[in-house]
């Protein structure tokens, strides 16, 4: 009996593909989430940047106890620096997101994660923090200071 190219082909590809639909679904998506979550509020964090480091700066003067020359002399400084790094960390942000994307991509059908590349954005603090199903809207972080 002749088998036809065509018919050898299509049975070895089905013969291939069916024990991979008897696989359960293991679809570790924290990496995807994450990533998008970076792409899509580094952007906001940029825009929040003045507010944040007015805040971060206001709540610094009200709990370490410099002298009053510091007190008066530091503030436009500090502002312009601290408006500085967290438009930097913004940055960073939006770039960890772009390189952790296609790794969520691959990641997907596993039940695997990679740590955070930019770990401060997950443990810092923020204006609005909500953990919605696609995304963790997660804006207005403070980069600079510990977390409580």
């Amino acid at each position: 009996m002749f088998l036809r190219p065509r018919f050898v082909a299509s049975l070895v590809l089905a013969l291939g593909i069916t024990p991979l639909a008897a696989l359960p679904a293991r679809a570790g998506g924290a990496v995807l989430k994450r990533a998008a979550s970076n792409i899509i509020c580094a952007p906001f964090d940029a825009a929040l940047a003045p507010v944040v480091a007015g805040t971060t700066m206001v709540e610094n003067l009200k709990t370490i106890g410099d002298s009053d020359a510091v007190r008066y002399f530091y503030p436009p400084f500090g502002y312009i620096w601290l408006t500085g790094v967290q438009l930097g960390a913004s940055v960073l942000r939006g770039l960890s997101g772009a390189l952790e994307f296609p790794i969520g991509v691959a990641l997907l059908p596993f039940d695997f994660e990679t740590p955070p590349l930019f770990d401060p954005a997950e443990r810092g603090e923020a204006l609005v923090d909500q953990d919605l199903p696609p995304v963790h809207f997660k804006i207005g972080i403070d980069y600079t200071s510990p977390p409580s």
